[in-house]
């Protein structure tokens, strides 16, 4: 109770009269302030400095991955939030891209070739054995910067051709093997969950 407020506002007009209660000494010793803890009371024998805030265990950390470190398999975040995209050309769909260039290069030089040394008859029959390879060459220039749509048209190129191949071999008809083999190594390229991610990615 604060005395010294009691006396000021006593003095006011119409105030009434308060006493101190009478177990009240004001001669009386203040009683003595309690003992800080000792430090065997704070875990670790440390005890928290003022204005900070006690820590508890280790506190989860939430996030992103750490600078210069892979966020996870493309096309996933490791904490489930975002999905993550290649930011360059992966291997696959540049070595996809590689094989389909020399693939049509060379079924277009060798059509060329037919017709000069054989005439239009073997540069018919050299042309039809390469036809879906070469357009499967131009698809490819746009693997860098295509879509989904482009890896859909390539895979269904390359399936044609494994199928012609197939039919060349037992027929001994170009592309015979070299078609059944190059169209199967594209399409295993390209059937890649990097690659479907690369054409995936935002533009």
């Amino acid at each position: 109770m604060d005395f010294n407020k009691i006396q000021a506002n006593a003095g006011e007009p119409g105030a009434m009269p308060q006493q101190a209660p009478a177990d009240w000494d004001p001669q009386a010793p203040m009683p003595p302030m309690p003992p800080p803890p000792s430090e065997g009371q704070f875990p670790n024998g440390t005890a928290p400095q003022y204005g900070t805030a006690p820590q508890y265990g280790n506190a989860p950390q939430y996030g992103f991955a750490p600078y210069g470190q892979a966020p996870g398999p493309y096309g996933y975040d490791p904490y489930g939030q975002f999905p993550q995209f290649p930011a360059t050309m992966p291997g696959s769909v540049r070595a996809a891209q590689v094989i389909s260039f020399i693939f049509g290069g060379l079924g277009l030089a060798l059509t060329v070739l037919a017709g000069v040394i054989a005439g239009a008859g073997a540069a018919g029959a050299m042309c039809f054995g390469y036809l879906f390879p070469m357009i499967l060459g131009v698809v490819a220039l746009g693997f860098r910067n295509g879509s989904g749509g482009t890896r859909t048209t390539a895979l269904a190129l390359a399936s044609i051709e494994m199928v012609i191949g197939l039919g060349g071999v037992g027929a001994k008809q170009p592309p015979g093997l070299l078609g059944l083999i190059a169209s199967l190594v594209i399409v295993i390229l390209l059937a890649q969950s990097g690659s479907a991610a690369w054409f995936k990615r935002p533009r």
